[in-house]
């Protein structure tokens, strides 16, 4: 369960909470309004993840090739510095970490992923 989840959770036990309160106390009136506040900030939370989720996929989108280079020279120089003890799993290693590099793709700003021969979104320039 995320983080997202969790306080979703949380959110929707303490409006359980509350209605039973405000039923001990009358205040049903209040207590759906409160429930339903509860239902538009968590709804307003999971838009403002999911943007900064786009953002963050896109930035590292954007950097495929200096993160290629950072795994290659990571694992050269471990391998000269273990003297080639371990250069199967070192190999290995960043071969499944290039892997995930390989994978990234820009998202639109519907949500939906883009390929490479995509262009950028409005206003996504580089750095």
């Amino acid at each position: 369960m995320g983080l997202f989840d969790k306080a979703k959770a949380k959110a929707e036990e303490l409006a359980d909470k509350a209605q039973g309160a405000a039923a001990e106390h009358d205040l049903s009136g209040k207590a759906d309004k409160a429930s339903e506040k509860t239902g538009e900030l968590a709804a307003k939370l999971e838009a403002k993840a999911d943007e900064l989720t786009g953002k963050a996929q896109n930035a590292a989108a954007d950097r495929k090739d200096q993160m290629s280079g950072a795994i290659d020279k990571a694992a050269k120089t471990a391998d000269e510095r273990t003297k080639g003890k371990y250069h199967d799993k070192i190999a290995k290693t960043a071969d499944k970490a290039q892997g995930y590099v390989d994978r990234l793709e820009r998202r639109d700003e519907g949500g939906g992923s883009k390929s490479e021969g995509d262009e950028r979104p409005p206003g996504g320039g580089g750095q």
